[in-house]
């Protein structure tokens, strides 16, 4: 749905609202809002997003060239497909990090400094 909104049945979900006054619990829950590839709409939760896949990106990385190590060594097939697993991950991951980093610019405000710089080639013409 191009709504921006969590939906089950094409509806967008509803807050909720929970009281349970015994455990002294009174609060919301309101669905988070995702965009068409899963994603938050939530700048710190991008940027929390794209640490962790930057981490994850890393360690395939040293995987991967551990894997590579061995292999110039000695051929093992089950090596092999590891590896090659290993980079079919990394392709969907880095796709992923190139969408999150798209979203964070898309949600991160536009710094004052463009704005003066827009403003003063202006006054020139």
């Amino acid at each position: 749905s191009s709504s921006g909104h969590c939906s089950i049945s094409g509806e967008p979900l509803a807050m909720v609202e929970i009281h349970i006054p015994k455990l002294g619990i009174h609060g919301r829950l309101e669905p988070r809002n995702l965009d068409d590839d899963g994603l938050p709409d939530d700048l710190q939760l991008l940027k929390a997003l794209q640490a962790q896949e930057k981490k994850q990106i890393e360690r395939l990385e040293h995987s991967n060239g551990q894997l590579k190590e061995f292999l110039a060594q000695e051929d093992d097939p089950d090596f092999r497909e590891a590896l090659q697993e290993n980079l079919e991950i990394l392709v969907r991951k880095l796709k992923r990090l190139a969408k999150i980093a798209e979203q964070i610019l898309e949600l991160t405000p536009p710094q004052p400094a463009a704005a003066t710089i827009e403003v003063a080639g202006q006054k020139g013409q």
